[in-house]
């Protein structure tokens, strides 16, 4: 996943350079990846170097047994050793309430980021949106990336229920980025049902030919075997949506001495 950098205090020195008081490089982690412990001394080095100031890795797994991973100290060599800062769903407390959000904004994305797959937590992915919106009336970029980590990777299920909180609740939603991703989000949602619905569409049509195929072919055997089916006999072939129970007909058909024999005691 992509990190983040949030740079603490940032100016420039008497030469124009950059300058900082320090940086944390933010990753959220949802499963173990080896070249991470190659990666995160590599985002270190490079930060430091460029703002010329102390530097951490701050993992964010919502995983225990990742976090336990992304613990390990990442030797470098010659004693040289960096230990990630890790945060892990008990380290952070579960925000729900959406004032509390805005008052604390960045707890509460945090606290999406970390319980939003812990069960059916969609009031705090909600509160997080909120804490978001909050953030993007005074800073647009810093609240569309707090959007981006609340809402990454919620299912189908999940983004139905966030949609219909905030569609009740949109009153609530101040800034312009609010209004464009609520938007967003109604329009992606009816996409995947329109996307849903022409599959189903898809898969009962074909099952409605292979329903008309099957029982055409069976008439088609019955005529040729030159067997006239009453009225009763008609009506119960052609009532018949079972694929199965047709196909099971027509095999009889081909070697059954009498119609009575084909349809047997199925009905």
């Amino acid at each position: 996943m992509r990190n983040r950098l949030l740079v603490v205090d940032p100016s420039r020195d008497k030469y124009g350079r950059a300058i900082a008081s320090g940086i944390v490089v933010v990753e959220a982690q949802l499963r173990e990846n080896t070249l991470k412990r190659f990666s995160w001394p590599a985002y270190v080095g490079s930060a430091r170097f460029l703002w010329r100031c102390p530097v951490i890795v701050l993992v964010v797994a919502p995983d225990p047994g990742v976090a336990r991973w992304a613990r390990q100290p990442i030797e470098l060599g010659a004693g040289s050793v960096i230990h990630p800062v890790v945060l892990d769903p008990h380290d952070i407390p579960r925000v729900a309430d959406p004032e509390a959000a805005r008052a604390r904004p960045e707890l509460a994305v945090l606290s999406a980021l970390m319980h939003k797959d812990h069960g059916a937590d969609i009031d705090v992915v909600f509160a997080g949106a909120v804490a978001a919106d909050a953030v993007a009336a005074v800073d647009y970029e810093r609240g569309a990336v707090y959007y981006d980590l609340v809402t990454r990777d919620l299912d189908a299920i999940a983004r139905a229920a966030l949609e219909a909180i905030m569609r009740k609740e949109k009153h609530t939603f101040t800034s312009e980025f609010a209004r464009e991703y609520y938007g967003k989000l109604l329009a992606e949602n009816f996409e995947e049902g329109m996307e849903k619905g022409i599959e189903k569409g898809i898969e009962r049509g074909a099952q409605q030919g292979e329903l008309h195929g099957r029982l055409r072919s069976l008439w088609m055997v019955l005529d040729a075997r030159g067997w006239q089916a009453d009225a009763a006999q008609a009506a119960r072939i052609d009532a018949c949506a079972d694929l199965d129970q047709l196909a099971t007909w027509l095999r009889r058909a081909v070697s059954a001495s009498t119609l009575d024999e084909v349809l047997g005691d199925d009905a």
